[in-house]
C-alpha cells in the first residue's frame, strides 16, 4: 500500500501580500513623481491594476479556503462554527461543484 501525502497551501496570504506590495510601489511613484514620464505612468498603472486584481483574487481565495476548511478540515475560525453550520456550508459547496462541474 502506497503512502499518500496531501499538502495544503493558503494562497490568500500570498495574494494579500502581493496586493500590499503593488500598492506600496504605486504610492512611491505617486508621492515622488509630480511630472512623471510616460514609462513611469505606465508602470504605476500596472501596479494599480496588479493591486486591484490581487485584492479580488485574495477575496475569492479567502472564501474558497473558508468553504474548504469548514467542510474538509476545520481549523482556525471554522473550528468555532457549529456542526450544523459546517454541514450547511458543505451542502452549498457540493451544490456549487455539481452545478458547475468543477473540482
Amino acid at each position: 500500500m502506497a503512502l499518500q501525502r496531501k499538502v495544503y497551501h493558503s494562497f490568500s496570504d500570498s495574494l494579500l501580500r502581493t496586493s500590499k506590495y503593488f500598492t506600496k510601489l504605486s504610492f512611491k511613484i505617486e508621492s515622488e513623481n509630480e511630472k512623471a514620464s510616460e514609462e513611469i505612468k505606465e508602470n504605476n498603472k500596472s501596479y494599480v491594476i496588479g493591486a486591484v486584481i490581487s485584492s479580488v483574487a485574495f477575496l475569492e481565495s479567502t472564501i474558497s479556503e473558508l468553504f474548504w476548511s469548514a467542510t474538509k478540515n476545520p481549523t482556525g475560525i471554522t473550528r468555532a462554527l457549529n456542526e450544523d453550520l459546517r454541514n450547511r456550508i458543505a451542502i452549498a459547496l457540493n451544490d456549487f461543484i455539481n452545478t458547475y462541474k468543477c473540482m
